[in-house]
């Protein structure tokens, strides 16, 4: 296939990204609060903090699956209309040489039909 075949679908890449690094983001913060917490003298107790982090990895780890779900899909589009083009080579193909047998003096019957003169089909 050609590389002029692919459409860019850069949006989506970007969208992806985008979701990767506050998936980072996310874990450094997680990171800094709990060296926060457990540095400092607070009244923060231990599970509201586990929950707090629990919940901001699960987040995290979500939106680092919508990204690679998104990326998931551009290579699949990639796949789909790859496949259409050589469909539609392949037709085109065909056509071409259906219209050069025709031109030949070719019939669509099958060889062995042709050769005896008979139906194979209908005996």
């Amino acid at each position: 296939m050609r590389s002029n075949d692919i459409e860019p679908l850069r949006g989506i890449h970007y969208v992806a990204w985008l979701f990767k690094g506050i998936a980072v983001l996310l874990l450094g913060v997680t990171l800094l609060e709990l060296g926060v917490a457990l540095s400092g003298p607070g009244v923060i107790t231990g599970a509201s903090l586990i929950g707090e982090a629990v919940r901001m990895l699960a987040f995290a780890g979500l939106l680092w699956g919508v990204a690679d779900l998104a990326l998931v899909l551009v290579h699949s589009h990639y796949d789909l209309r790859a496949t259409r083009i050589l469909l539609m080579r392949q037709g085109a193909l065909l056509e071409r040489v259906a219209a050069g047998w025709t031109a030949a003096g070719y019939s669509h019957s099958p060889p062995a039909e042709r050769e005896t003169g008979r139906n194979i089909d209908h005996e």
